[in-house]
């Protein structure tokens, strides 16, 4: 069994709202954008993150205490302790990119966060069986996007995730997917540990 991911909650609770800052503590802006959804790790800078990319940032919503594995700017945040129970399941697959997370009063958390670039990729996914379609541009480039229907799915092949947890799919790299044994450990660590994400089940064939 395994779980899609599509997009952050829209539950406050679970969805802290962050200022992005440099090196120097100064607000961030991407000059160009950073893609950690291609499932290749990116080269990182002596402080382990990498270049032109946000080192730090400050919390502005009301949150006293932050998920453990969470949407920040985008990107997957995730607490030590997560971190540990990936490199559990898949030693050295995955790339953790350090951030420190600072408090509205500017204290930083003491627990340790990261960037989670999920860097495996699986050709899985049964197209015409999932709620995905095909379009094309204005320039004749035919792309994949999501499909219409109210209720979303995606059809995998079982034998090809049955040794994988955690990872996206070569034909829609936006969404990523998780096992149901890192589900189960997730939640022994934290109970609300998915509340911050909408998933669903996957069917398998």
């Amino acid at each position: 069994m395994a779980y899609c991911i599509t997009f952050p909650t829209s539950v406050r609770r679970y969805f802290p709202f962050f200022d992005l800052l440099d090196q120097q503590g100064n607000e961030f802006h991407f000059n160009s954008w950073v893609r950690l959804d291609s499932g290749s790790a990116v080269e990182v800078g002596a402080n382990g993150s990498p270049i032109l990319f946000f080192t730090s940032a400050k919390l502005v919503s009301a949150h006293k205490s932050l998920p453990i594995f969470f949407s920040l700017s985008g990107f997957i945040c995730i607490e030590n302790s997560v971190r540990e129970l990936i490199e559990n399941l898949e030693f050295g697959m995955h790339q953790f990119i350090p951030i420190r997370l600072f408090r509205k009063n500017g204290v930083e958390f003491e627990t340790k966060y990261y960037i989670l670039n999920i860097c495996q990729l699986v050709n899985a996914m049964n197209l015409k069986k999932s709620n995905l379609r095909i379009e094309t541009s204005r320039d004749g480039m035919k792309y994949i996007t999501r499909g219409l229907e109210r209720v979303d799915y995606r059809t995998l092949n079982g034998q090809l995730i049955r040794s994988v947890h955690i990872w996206r799919e070569t034909l829609f790299e936006r969404d990523y997917y998780v096992s149901d044994r890192f589900v189960e450990m997730l939640l022994s660590l934290d109970k609300g540990g998915m509340r911050a994400w909408r998933y669903f089940k996957v069917r398998e064939e």
